[in-house]
């Protein structure tokens, strides 16, 4: 994929065609403010269709121990916050 480097002020003159242009032709396009690159617009990355089944219930069995979700995590004696 090839690089092309435009400023600031020519991008947004041109977004549109650049942004149709990118459909068509897969390029990376730097935006620059004097010299400097500020943003990197792109085509977006191959979609791959999640299918719920492919991830509803994949952490089943996963949790190991359940014995008090409400207590707090670590003794309140060891929170930095109660220290002096």
């Amino acid at each position: 994929m090839s690089t092309t480097q435009i400023s600031v002020s020519a991008f947004k003159a041109q977004c549109t065609a650049l942004l149709r242009e990118l459909d068509s032709h897969p390029q990376r396009i730097e935006v620059t403010n004097r010299g400097r690159v500020i943003a990197v617009v792109s085509p977006p990355a191959l979609e791959r269709t999640a299918r719920p089944a492919d991830w509803l219930g994949s952490l089943r069995g996963s949790v190991l121990r359940y014995e008090a979700p409400f207590s707090p995590a670590a003794d309140p004696a060891e929170w930095g916050a109660a220290r002096d």
